[in-house]
């Protein structure tokens, strides 16, 4: 369910679940926990050890 909230996909009923002979859409009455998409941040920490990788070969370059 982050997934599809962090890609901005509709998950209420209603939107792009189709009803069949086997499925109907309806609400949960479940609680699901929302969290923030880490993925900001797992690119700005990744982007961060290639600048550093970088700036160790420069500086061990003769």
């Amino acid at each position: 369910m982050n997934i599809l909230e962090w890609a901005d996909i509709p998950s209420k009923p209603g939107h792009w679940f189709v009803e069949d002979d086997h499925f109907v859409p309806e609400e949960s009455d479940r609680n699901i926990a929302f969290w923030d998409d880490p993925t900001p941040e797992i690119e700005a920490s990744q982007e961060s050890i290639i600048i550093r990788t970088l700036q160790e070969l420069e500086d061990s370059d003769p």
